[in-house]
């Protein structure tokens, strides 16, 4: 059994455990035995029935007060979704370990029940390592970054002996880069270096990111140049490519990006790197540099545009002004394009129109806006107001009227803008109003 499930083959696994039993009657599985069925039926695409007749024979065993089966069947419920069943279980455990604990949050996480997940974190007596990089993930992932940050502010005042981990720091650096915090940015960079640990792929893109997004871009240049070639994978450039056209530096990405393909395939460009590109020949208004660098991805690098490669050669037209290029490049696309496509569309018709540059842009704006309003959620208040803004800068109030009315019709609600600030280390968030 153990060897199938070694070798990927969890199915085969339990029959042959369902053959020994049916075919040996003097056959009688103990924890282990029940340890690996409970591990292959977990890897199974519908875990939950299965899950429940193990569940019925261990305890027909009298094999449940076990701690290891315990776990692994608690992972199994929540593998399954039936979060039911694992909470009826886990809080039936009289000794609760660390591995049980950290077994429901993740289940929990996984799950998206974020209140279900904080009690449960709260309740728990001794929190590890992983309990608090479950919760600072959750946090970070469902876009509460400020309280992701307060997590690892408790997590340092806890005590206990826990010490963050590179997981614990790439979830506060995420949070740190999308709240613009950088002297908490700095702090971690910091921690790092005091206690030498070994930067990896994902936490230098981490520290890259961070820096960039809090518009640090010669100390995410810094920490770029002074990691060491062989420890600076794909991930790592796509960063520092990213972080310079987000800051506007277009040819130094593009420079950066020479470089990289100057290591000879040591590195090879992927379709993070490409998009990266593209963006910055769009920003720059490099129209013939952003054509054959498309050219060239599936030719030479075997990197087949998806949409948001497309996307780019669209926003690059745009920018340029060239709109019924931009038409073409739609209709060229292998796939049919998103909201976000006709909303660049409509945007720049949007941006020549208040510049007074010519009826035409209007009429691919009509057509752009059209298609976007087919394809926006219900939710998507911007896809209104930049149709609405279009027809508002050509006078048109007919029609701006009748996409209002729409909106209030679907109770469309613009959200006002947020803003934050970090004072004695602590982010405030404010919205439009406060």
């Amino acid at each position: 059994m153990r060897a199938l499930l070694l070798n990927q083959d969890p199915l085969r696994s339990l029959l042959l455990l369902i053959l020994l039993h049916h075919n040996q009657p003097s056959f009688e599985p103990d924890s282990f035995t029940f340890t690996i069925a409970l591990k292959a039926a977990a890897r199974l695409p519908s875990p939950a029935v299965l899950g429940g007749q193990l569940h019925g024979q261990i305890l027909r065993r009298g094999l449940h007060s076990t701690v290891h089966l315990r776990n692994k069947l608690l992972h199994l419920y929540c593998v399954a979704g039936d979060f039911a069943a694992a909470r009826k279980l886990f809080d039936e455990t009289p000794h609760k370990d660390p591995v049980a604990c950290n077994t429901m949050l993740r289940g929990l996480a996984g799950a998206g029940d974020g209140a279900s997940l904080r009690r449960l974190f709260q309740e728990i007596p001794c929190k590890d390592v992983v309990s608090w990089n479950t919760m600072i993930s959750f946090l970070v992932a469902a876009g509460d970054h400020a309280a992701a940050l307060e997590t690892f502010r408790e997590l340092q005042l806890a005590g206990g002996g826990v010490i963050p981990d590179r997981v614990t720091l790439i979830g506060v650096l995420s949070a740190v880069a999308h709240l613009g915090a950088l002297p908490q940015g700095q702090w971690v960079h910091c921690y790092i270096l005091r206690r030498r640990m070994e930067l990896d792929d994902h936490l230098l893109s981490a520290l890259i990111t961070m820096y960039a997004k809090s518009g640090c871009l010669e100390a995410a240049s810094a920490t770029f140049e002074a990691a060491a070639a062989p420890s600076r994978g794909a991930d790592v450039w796509n960063a520092m490519l990213a972080g310079l056209v987000a800051g506007g530096r277009a040819a130094a990405a593009l420079q950066l990006f020479s470089r990289m393909e100057a290591t000879g395939g040591v590195v090879p460009p992927d379709a993070v790197t490409f998009a990266c590109v593209l963006s910055a020949c769009s920003h720059g208004g490099l129209l013939r540099h952003g054509a054959a660098v498309f050219e060239k991805m599936a030719a030479v690098y075997g990197v087949e545009p998806d949409l948001g490669h497309y996307g780019c050669m669209v926003d690059m037209y745009c920018r340029a002004g060239e709109l019924q290029r931009a038409e073409e490049i739609i209709g060229e696309m292998p796939m049919e394009p998103d909201a976000t496509v006709w909303k660049t569309v409509v945007g720049a018709c949007l941006r020549r129109r208040r510049r007074r540059t010519g009826r035409a842009s209007l009429e691919v704006g009509e057509r752009a806006g059209r298609r976007l309003l087919e394809l926006a959620r219900e939710d998507d208040h911007a896809a209104y107001v930049l149709v609405s803004n279009l027809y508002a800068a050509a006078g048109r109030w007919q029609e701006v009227a009748g996409i209002r009315c729409e909106m209030r019709k679907r109770k469309v609600k613009k959200v006002p803008g947020c803003s934050s600030i970090v004072i004695d280390g602590a982010v405030h968030e404010f919205i439009a109003g406060d």
